[in-house]
């Protein structure tokens, strides 16, 4: 029981109802000021520090490691510079040992990204620095031969029996290079160039006088009958020494000579075309002064195998465009793919040749055609 006196109902007060005032507390400016100022002087050296690291901090221009500003244009060697110092560790690659690759000696090979095919007439069988010429395929004629006159195109590394003696221009050109470096190793300008390219005529001369004095036989054993001599090829020529003795020596008839060109020979891009451990393949007795021409690649694979002109096209032949294709090396670091494609019955024969790399293509004078491709580079 309250102790207090109850107001009378009639004159009870109504309550009030509006809400209640909220005061509004004064707002001081000073701290956003202050605020503001400590923004803005941050943004100020923001800006500066971006601008030094961007010019570079002062008494440390950008450049190499030597201390001077590259000319402009110039490009920075940025392996030279060393790291900027910071709290942050930075890693050296100078630490690491260095896995940059040995500089490249040779060409790498390239390879093959198409085929297209050329399309080549049946004389061509006939012609290219492969054809085969023996007792079995004689030489096919062109309407024009294709030689030079060696005395007119001769350096003074060798002598000469004849100023008549003609070559096909490659093979004097090899021919000269092999003879300048004979001669610039040895001292000596000795050697003799005899019996180069030979017409059908001159060939049957010396067949019909050896077999005259010595019989057909005899002259089949030694010289290779009308028609059927490589000397009709221009690619091929017989070495002998003159000294100054006024004598004429084979070849092998004194010390120091047919070593030097059995051994190094290929290099020029010849072979010696008929080897003693050969005479039952060739059918010609050993001669350790005939030399023919059939280009690097080829001469020194042959030398390096082992192999005679007509073992070598053999070998060839199981290396067909559709096969598995030789690969070489020669001595000079160039690399070569090599294939060989049966000539058509038809008359023209469709070969295969890459799109992309260069490439050369000899007939054999026989069955088919070699495919010589540089895949160097």
């Amino acid at each position: 029981m309250n102790s207090g006196k109850m107001p009378e109902r009639g004159n009870r007060q109504p309550q009030d109802r509006r809400p209640p005032i909220r005061r509004a507390r004064r707002r001081s400016f000073v701290g956003p000021v202050i605020a503001a100022v400590l923004l803005t002087t941050l943004v100020i050296v923001a800006i500066v520090v971006l601008f030094a690291l961007i010019i570079g901090r002062p008494g440390k221009p950008l450049g190499n490691d030597t201390g001077t500003v590259p000319p402009p244009g110039e490009e920075t060697d940025y392996q030279t510079l060393a790291p900027e110092t910071t709290g942050i560790p930075e890693t050296s690659f100078e630490t690491e040992p260095s896995t940059a690759p040995e500089p490249v000696t040779e060409p790498a090979p390239v390879a093959i990204t198409g085929y297209k095919v050329v399309t080549l007439d049946k004389s061509e069988l006939f012609s290219g620095d492969l054809i085969l010429v023996n007792s079995q395929y004689a030489y096919d004629f062109p309407e024009k031969k294709n030689t030079i006159n060696v005395f007119n195109n001769k350096n003074k590394a060798y002598k000469l029996s004849s100023s008549q003696i003609e070559l096909e221009p490659r093979t004097l050109e090899a021919l000269n290079a092999m003879m300048l470096d004979f001669s610039n190793e040895s001292g000596k300008s000795d050697v003799l160039v005899k019996n180069g390219y030979r017409s059908y005529e001159e060939q049957k001369q010396l067949f019909d006088a050896r077999a005259a004095s010595y019989g057909e036989e005899n002259a089949k054993k030694y010289l290779a009958q009308p028609g059927h001599s490589e000397h009709h090829t221009g690619m091929c020529f017989d070495l002998g020494i003159y000294p100054d003795d006024g004598r004429v020596y084979d070849l092998d008839g004194l010390s120091g000579y047919a070593d030097w060109f059995v051994k190094n020979c290929g290099k020029y891009g010849f072979i010696l075309r008929y080897p003693e451990n050969k005479a039952a393949i060739t059918g010609i007795t050993s001669d350790k002064w005939h030399f023919r021409y059939v280009g690097q690649v080829h001469a020194e694979t042959m030398n390096e195998l082992g192999l005679c002109l007509e073992e070598y096209l053999e070998e060839l032949r199981k290396y067909p465009y559709n096969g598995d294709h030789l690969l070489v090396t020669t001595s000079s670091g160039k690399k070569y793919e090599i294939y060989y494609q049966y000539a058509s019955d038809t008359g023209s024969t469709e070969v295969y040749v890459p799109e992309n790399l260069p490439y050369t293509i000899s007939g054999d004078n026989a069955l088919g055609f070699v495919v010589t491709v540089s895949i160097s580079g």
